[in-house]
């Protein structure tokens, strides 16, 4: 059947109980591919992983990202609404408070597409809260679809959580999320999903647009100060 997308094979991986595994494996590999990027003098500010309710139990996860040379890479942890509800308990939550003061990052998944409440997030209190890409898919034609996203983030606000659209395709979409106030964007409208070697040459890009955005800012300020007499 090819390559599958996660919905059409985690159900059957659930059901055999290998999730766990496979997070692992993926974990290991994100840090490995981070690393490569670091050699190279590619800074990625930060790393997401789906971490499940074993992932955030697992006391050998701090220890399995020092032992990656990712520089100052940091790495957050996507957390499900269902994995939220399955863990509501105060040793779940202390291990959450455990993993931040490690300097990990903490975000909420798929915020709305399941059915964890206002209480349960101020109870994780993540860094970041992902808006479902169902809710923000309409916003382009939809004043109710606008409406809910807006409350969201305005909730998003009120608790002092940043609020990131995911599943933002068009520049429409962009446009209105920023009108609305969302703190951050994800979608194909930035980049597909990618092969690391792709990814590689687009952060090689990014990397050489920035340096020659600040060679043109330096060379402007040169400029400005022998224009001024300044050294």
């Amino acid at each position: 059947r090819g390559v599958l997308t996660p919905d059409a094979f985690l159900p059957v991986a659930e059901q055999l109980k290998l999730v766990p595994e496979i997070d692992r494996q993926v974990i290991n590999y994100g840090l490995d591919r981070m690393a490569d990027l670091n050699g190279e003098g590619l800074f990625v500010p930060k790393i997401s992983f789906n971490a499940g309710l074993a992932q955030i139990t697992n006391p050998d996860l701090a220890r399995i990202v020092r032992s990656k040379d990712i520089g100052f890479t940091r790495v957050s942890l996507e957390i499900l609404e269902s994995v939220l509800l399955e863990g509501q308990d105060a040793e779940f939550l202390e291990r959450i408070n455990d993993l931040r003061f490690q300097d990990f990052g903490i975000e909420m998944d798929d915020f709305g597409s399941g059915h964890a409440s206002v209480i349960s997030l101020q109870k994780l209190s993540p860094d970041i809260m992902k808006l479902d890409r169902e809710l923000v898919a309409p916003i382009d034609r939809s004043e109710t679809a606008r409406s809910l996203v807006a409350s969201m983030i305005e909730m998003g606000k009120a608790l002092g959580i940043d609020v990131l659209a995911e599943g933002v395709e068009t520049e429409a979409h962009v446009d209105i999320l920023h009108d609305l106030g969302c703190d951050a964007f994800q979608g194909h409208f930035f980049a597909p999903p990618m092969p690391f070697e792709e990814l590689a040459e687009f952060a090689r890009q990014g990397f050489d647009e920035a340096l020659q955005k600040v060679s043109a800012r330096s060379a402007s300020s040169r400029r400005m100060r022998a224009a001024s007499g300044q050294p």
